[in-house]
Formats: structure tokens, sequence, C-alpha cells
């Protein structure tokens, strides 16, 4: 849909045919309707899912351990050292998904050593 030829083309259809008032995207759909099933074309849109879980798990672990070092949140002193350790530990394991605390808390830590 990139294509700078079908955005040309696009532009060249009259709005009517390209937007009715009701349906954005009405060419569009009218193609669709021949090749996917009308359920997957009317649905509300989806957004995507970040496995930021098993990024944490995989190849962002050592980058979260280090921000989340006792070293490093003793040193700075804002939060709870023992429940952030607790809560990386059950995480790295799978005993638990703390993956969304634990980001705020990696986010906060990468801007606190930035400032």
């Amino acid at each position: 849909l990139l294509d700078h030829r079908i955005i040309e083309f696009a532009w060249r259809i009259p709005t009517k045919r390209r937007n009715d008032g009701a349906a954005t995207k009405l060419l569009l759909r009218q193609v669709l309707d021949r090749y996917v099933p009308r359920y997957l074309v009317d649905r509300p849109k989806l957004g995507f899912a970040v496995p930021v879980a098993a990024w944490l798990r995989g190849p962002l672990s050592v980058w979260a351990q280090d921000l989340l070092s006792a070293e490093t949140l003793h040193r700075d002193g804002y939060l709870d050292v023992d429940r952030i350790h607790q809560r990386l530990q059950q995480h790295l394991c799978g005993v638990a998904d703390h993956h969304t605390e634990l980001w705020s808390v990696l986010m906060f830590q990468a801007w606190a050593e930035q400032n």
C-alpha cells in the first residue's frame, strides 16, 4: 500500500468512490470482500503487542539487571530495592509476569541515568 503508483491511483479516484461517508477505504474494502472473509474486514482496529515480557527474559535481561541492580537502586535511593529485586527475579524465573511494572521502573532508571 506504500507503492507510489497506488497512492497516485487513489488520488485520481473521486472522493465519493473512496469514501461513502459511512466507510473509509471503500474500494479497498470492496476488493478485500473478494478474497478475505467479511468478519476480518469489518472489525475494529487492533493494536499489536510488544513482547516486552519475553525481551526482559531474553535480549534485554542483562540491561534490565544492570539498571535494576541493588547497587544502582541503593545509590539512587528513590525506589524500594527489595521489592524491585524480588519482582525482577520472579519475572526472570518465569514465576510471575511483572513486565509492566518492571518496564516503568526501567524507564525511570534509564531517565535518571541520563539526567
